[in-house]
């Protein structure tokens, strides 16, 4: 093992490979703001040609482009990257959660929607790093090393 591997392995009494999460964490991120960036289009793209981009005005209807987009990119890679249908599922949820629990104060006037999309974006990083610290242990491992334990 050289010095650059046990840097990249040693992370304390716990050992988690803290780069190879950190990796991890930022594909996850930059696919789901890839599949926001893509998708998203395509969906204003499809309700401006079918004559209701209006939809888009209310903050519920964007959140929901968003999450459906984002969410597409993240799995797609996810699942490119053979994780399991329940981290898949985990991660998901986090990401949805974070805006979710916003909308509820939206409701009833005590947010205005910059917040509930500055917030659910700040909230959506922390709750998707306690899914990968939950299940770290899949995303700590190389895919390699999971393709073979699979086989």
């Amino acid at each position: 093992m050289t010095a650059s591997d046990e840097t990249t392995t040693r992370a304390g009494a716990t050992g988690i490979p803290w780069r190879r999460l950190s990796w991890h964490f930022v594909e996850m991120v930059a696919a789901m703001f890839i599949g926001m960036a893509v998708l998203g289009m395509a969906a204003r793209l499809a309700l401006a040609l079918l004559g209701h981009a209006d939809v888009l005005d209310r903050l519920e209807a964007r959140v929901v482009v968003m999450m459906l987009s984002m969410g597409t990119g993240m799995t797609v890679w996810m699942s490119y990257r053979r994780h399991r249908p329940a981290g898949i599922v985990e991660m998901n949820v986090a990401m949805l959660l974070s805006f979710a629990v916003l909308l509820v104060p939206f409701w009833v006037g005590a947010l205005p929607e910059s917040a509930v999309m500055t917030g659910g974006h700040v909230l959506m990083l922390p709750a998707m790093a306690l899914v990968l610290l939950r299940r770290r242990g899949e995303y700590a491992n190389s895919h390699d090393t999971e393709l073979r334990k699979m086989r």
